[in-house]
């Protein structure tokens, strides 16, 4: 469920408004635990709905009690894969994180940008890889 907040902007000598969709994480996650890689995904889906129409959104992550990479992993890092940061940086904010969890999150970040820029093949982006040695 999205909510949508008019923010203005001023840029140059001139005021741009634009709608901001707020998107709650307590909507993809069960008892305020951002844990579920598929959950991840699901909220990947709808960002990337958003940034691909270049709408900015809001990920809001209030009321969540515990985020860990495996959900970050999909919801936030596979953006990369798709989108330049730049893109990302402009169309995509981050609220209501704690600082130990947007410490994940960078990280998360570092690891998805190195890894989509060195051309690693989506279909070995699977949990069900293993290696077979």
């Amino acid at each position: 469920m999205t909510r949508t907040v008019t923010i203005w902007l001023t840029k140059l000598t001139s005021i741009v408004s634009f709608d901001m969709q707020v998107i709650k994480v307590t909507d993809f996650t069960s008892n305020h635990l951002a844990v579920s890689a598929a959950d991840g995904e699901d909220l990947n889906k709808v960002i990337v709905d958003h940034l691909k129409k270049k709408t900015p959104v809001s990920v809001d992550f209030v009321g969540i009690d515990l985020i860990i990479s495996a959900f970050l992993n999909p919801a936030i890092g596979k953006l990369y894969g798709q989108f330049s940061s730049e893109e990302i940086r402009a169309l995509v904010k981050i609220v209501h994180m704690s600082n130990d969890d947007a410490q994940l999150l960078k990280i998360v970040i570092e690891h998805a940008k190195k890894r989509f820029d060195s051309g690693y093949p989506e279909q070995d982006d699977s949990l069900d890889m293993v290696n077979e040695d």
